[in-house]
């Protein structure tokens, strides 16, 4: 859907929606509780599939927009690199902080560390601080879009001619958009 969508709307505009899909599905997650069913879960974590799909779609379509062909290996290679290290540190800076909010919350918890229900409330509340933090990145990462500007990558929003399109008008591009 989001490449469907790109060359109709631009990145701006797809950026800014995923990115604040992806801060509305974290902000469900802060809300997660014991008693929060599978379904509520379910739905935030495919809210929030849905909005990385419109930022990565948008965000290699435009990053790639004023790449020169011959330089797109080189491209591609940098912009590949740099999602994987990101993603990893990414992963891992949210990962080490998880451990240390863990260890604080149930560090705060004293003598009454071996009650089960103290101790679910303060590993609930670690992943609620971690959530809360995932949320204002997105929420950071929605501001910064709105700086995006879609005449930047006007190259990549034309839309593809199809077979169709070829045998109707004689030739693949003669002019007539989809």
């Amino acid at each position: 859907m989001a490449g469907r969508l790109y060359p109709k709307v631009g990145p701006r505009r797809l950026l800014a929606t995923g990115f604040g899909i992806i801060a509305a599905a974290q902000a469900m997650l802060i809300m997660v509780g014991p008693g929060t069913t599978l379904w509520a879960v379910r739905l935030a974590l495919f809210a929030m599939g849905a909005g990385m799909a419109l930022t990565v779609i948008s965000l290699q379509a435009a990053t790639f927009a004023t790449i020169t062909p011959t330089a797109i290996a080189r491209a591609s290679s940098v912009f590949s690199t740099t999602r994987q290290v990101a993603s990893a540190a990414g992963v891992a800076a949210v990962a080490t902080l998880l451990t240390a909010r863990t260890d604080s919350r149930l560090a705060d918890l004293g003598a009454h560390a071996a009650d089960l229900a103290g101790r679910q409330e303060a590993l609930f509340a670690a992943y609620h601080d971690i959530f809360l933090v995932t949320t204002a990145l997105a929420l950071i990462g929605f501001l910064i879009s709105l700086r995006v500007r879609d005449s930047d990558a006007i190259t990549t929003m034309r839309p593809v001619s199809t077979a169709s399109n070829a045998d109707q008008h004689g030739h693949p591009d003669s002019g007539h958009r989809t």
